[in-house]
């Protein structure tokens, strides 16, 4: 199953193969499944940045960012949260609602808080690990197709 979205030009592709529930019941470790993930990041003609069947995410990390990015929709953060991944390719940066007056901003009625978002960084390969990198900022609408993408992996619904 894919998760396509665009998000403002950049249409992400991404498909999680291969993820193993994380249930101590087996005697499984958070870190020892990997999944193969399928992912494109394209924009007209000047990005196309893809891989497949890499292992970038562990079925663990996959669980752990379905239940933060749920916490974000919820507003149950109360500060910037950083999840890196053990592998460099991905990290995800989650911003919660902010009091803009509380940061000095004056503000319109009704424009005080700044909503939710979520900043998608993918870090780039050329013969090694780059600094460089894209970062995709997504709206909580995006965020929570993200999210139930992630939930459908997790516990698939029956057809």
């Amino acid at each position: 199953m894919w998760f396509n979205l665009d998000v403002c030009g950049i249409m992400v592709k991404l498909q999680i193969n291969k993820y193993h529930p994380t249930s101590d019941e087996e005697g499984n470790e958070w870190y020892s499944h990997w999944c193969e993930v399928d992912y494109s990041f394209t924009s007209k003609n000047w990005l196309n940045y893809h891989g497949e069947k890499d292992e970038v995410l562990l079925s663990g990390e996959v669980e752990m960012l379905e239940e933060a990015l749920t916490k974000l929709l919820r507003d149950q953060l109360n500060e910037v949260k950083v999840f890196g991944c053990i592998e460099p390719d991905f990290k995800f940066v989650l911003h919660p609602k902010r009091d803009l007056r509380k940061e000095g901003v004056i503000c319109a009625p009704g424009l005080e808080i700044a909503d939710i978002y979520l900043e998608w960084k993918i870090y780039f390969w050329d013969d090694g690990l780059t600094p460089n990198h894209l970062t995709l900022v997504m709206d909580r609408d995006e965020i929570r197709a993200f999210r139930d993408y992630l939930s459908e992996i997790i516990r698939p619904k029956l057809k």
